[in-house]
């Protein structure tokens, strides 16, 4: 696995990437109702559920549903996997699917992505590495994030995060 920035992606916890992404949203400030499923495995195809309102003109608007899968790939799979994957979310009917992945791939996997869109009735978006690197370096303190599962404790609370405390063992 690749290691950047002082990042070794082997290391890093599903957990901790998924709540890295789901911190990323309320940085952001235009998702809401955001969920993390929180658990590896089951989630068909969904880490995190978000909205976003469009407002149009007269008063008129409309909620589009995010549906983001983060993947901790060492290298690009093979483009039946990609189109697996964005037949497995199809489920949920989202409006947007987007795939974080820390790796970046090649021209032709690129290509094959948009491919697979043309076949989907949702927009497809993906974060490669490059694009992760890019975030931390707006938002260094989800380093943190990515690395440990929380903020340090020296920081309050960001505007607009709500933090997820930690699985207690039994719970669900």
């Amino acid at each position: 696995m690749i290691n950047v920035n002082g990042i070794n992606w082997s290391e890093i916890d599903n957990r901790h990437f998924e709540k890295f992404i789901y911190y990323l949203l309320a940085y952001e400030g235009k998702f809401f109702q955001r969920m993390w499923f929180g658990k590896d495995g089951g989630d068909k195809g969904r880490d995190i559920v978000a909205k976003t309102f469009e407002q149009l003109p007269f008063g008129l608007g409309y909620e589009r549903k995010w549906v983001f899968q983060c993947k901790k790939w060492a290298k690009m799979p093979n483009k039946g996997v990609l189109m697996n994957e964005a037949y497995t979310v199809q489920e949920h009917n989202p409006d947007y699917w987007v795939l974080i992945i820390p790796v970046d791939p090649s021209p032709d996997k690129i290509d094959y992505f948009s491919v697979i869109e043309k076949n989907v009735n949702f927009k497809m978006v993906m974060i490669p590495l490059t694009q992760i690197q890019e975030i931390l370096y707006r938002y260094p303190e989800l380093k943190h994030v990515l690395l440990y599962g929380n903020f340090p404790d020296s920081t309050s609370d960001p505007d607009r995060v709500k933090r997820i405390k930690p699985f207690e063992e039994g719970e669900l």
